[in-house]
């Protein structure tokens, strides 16, 4: 049985109640990886409103992204379909950044069926026309303007629901946490601080004099991080995310102090994760699909707080496509990769994703097996059994090639359940800067 139709059978006594149809906000943070949250057990208390918040909630523990990095994986959550299929970052060669024409976005399936939608986003490198697909406003906003955006938005007077998208941009690089959020930070600043610039022509003398090493210069070892600096990171990095969990609580704390949470919907999730030195072929940032990049925390509010509880069962954090449409009352599109979400424990998912990254790369993984695979010249496939080796520390790729076949067999037998779509037009040469200027494209 798929691991979402329980949640269909949980739909059918909860929607009913939710008549007229519930407020949904979809908050996204940036970079934000699951094993950093105290949701997920983490040892400092990063985020204590989202603890709040899933006490009330579902949470997912183990909720994978479709792509390592920004733009494949929002556009899997605006489709519902995998990398694979939508086509977005999939090739090095001509990288496509906006969505399928011929894709119902999330956006406008909602507003299909009643919903007044907006987006306010502080992450602007995914500002293609097809992102904007379905949505009556779309505005890049500051980080200081989202909270209030959002909440005269919900606050307007309308016929029908609405749905919210809010995108925080941190805890993405360079991580510099306000200093109500430096707790963890024994001096300020100290080195080293990661540069997210786009080549090292756009890493400035002044960043080297302030501490900051360029990504590229520590994943290729020409910098060799110590301790301390890898603490440094480490603990701005927590500073940002507990920072972002502020203004969630600011953002929900409106919500409820106006009486509307028993109406309204919210998901909390993030794009990816963030890597710190946990693999030779990542030291830092977010290129490869490693499950410290790929596991995002996933937490789903009902109305009225009902259901509630933790699902351990494998998801992709793409399935808040299907999940939202069913919410919402919305028609489902045919032919998508998104399944509901579950409401408790089930069979777990089969999830693929991909990159142009690294020149090309894409994974499977299911509770078992995590196979990573690269078209790039020099890098060969990487297997993990996840249940002997949760943390993919030993590749048994060159020693157990059986297990290799079998993975692609399963990783071919997931994209043949859905069909390819035709994908955009490659990006134009302004967005290609944008990516650039924030190292996504060298």
């Amino acid at each position: 049985m798929l691991a979402g139709a329980v949640f269909v059978g949980v739909a059918r006594l909860v929607l009913p109640l939710l008549a007229p149809a519930p407020d949904i906000v979809l908050v996204v943070w940036d970079t934000a990886r699951a094993d950093h949250t105290t949701v997920h057990g983490y040892a400092r208390n990063t985020t204590p409103h989202l603890a709040r918040i899933a006490a009330e909630s579902i949470v997912y523990e183990n909720a994978i992204a479709p792509a390592p990095w920004t733009v494949p994986s929002m556009a899997s959550l605006f489709t519902g379909l995998f990398v694979q299929h939508h086509g977005v970052s999939l090739d090095p060669d001509s990288v496509v950044l906006d969505l399928p024409r011929e894709a119902t976005t999330l956006a406008t399936a909602l507003a299909a069926a009643g919903y007044d939608t907006a987006a306010y986003t502080e992450q602007g490198i995914y500002d293609e026309p097809g992102f904007r697909r379905g949505f009556r406003e779309f505005v890049p906003t500051p980080r200081a303007e989202l909270v209030a955006r959002a909440v005269e938005f919900l606050a307007r007077p309308r016929s029908g629901p609405a749905f919210v998208l809010v995108h925080w941009l941190d805890p993405h690089a360079p991580y510099l946490p306000e200093p109500a959020h430096r707790d963890w930070v024994a001096r300020w600043p100290r080195p080293a601080n990661l540069s997210g610039a786009g080549t090292r022509e756009d890493f400035t003398a002044a960043e080297r004099g302030a501490g900051f090493v360029f990504k590229d210069d520590v994943n290729e070892g020409g910098v060799v991080l110590t301790p301390a600096q890898w603490s440094q990171l480490v603990d701005q990095y927590d500073g940002e995310l507990q920072q972002t969990d502020a203004a969630l609580g600011a953002l929900w704390g409106e919500v409820e102090r106006r009486g509307r949470a028993a109406t309204t919907a919210l998901v909390v999730l993030a794009d990816h994760g963030e890597g710190f030195g946990e693999h030779p072929r990542q030291q830092v940032w977010h290129d490869h699909p490693y499950d410290t990049i790929l596991r995002v925390p996933l937490v789903l509010r009902f109305p009225s707080g009902l259901p509630r509880g933790r699902v351990r069962s494998l998801v992709g954090s793409l399935d808040v496509y299907a999940t939202l449409l069913h919410l919402g009352g919305a028609a489902v599109p045919a032919g998508i990769d998104s399944i509901p979400l579950p409401d408790r424990d089930g069979a777990g998912r089969a999830l693929v994703g991909a990159s142009h990254y690294v020149g090309a790369v894409s994974y499977y993984r299911d509770d078992q097996l995590k196979l990573i695979e690269y078209r790039q010249p020099g890098l060969g496939p990487q297997l993990f059994d996840l249940r002997a080796d949760p943390r993919e520390r030993q590749d048994l790729a060159g020693t157990r090639p059986e297990l290799v076949a079998e993975a692609r067999a399963r990783m071919r037998r997931a994209l043949a359940r859905g069909a390819a779509r035709p994908f955009a037009a490659p990006a134009p040469s302004e967005s290609l800067e944008r990516l650039r200027a924030l190292g996504y494209v060298n």
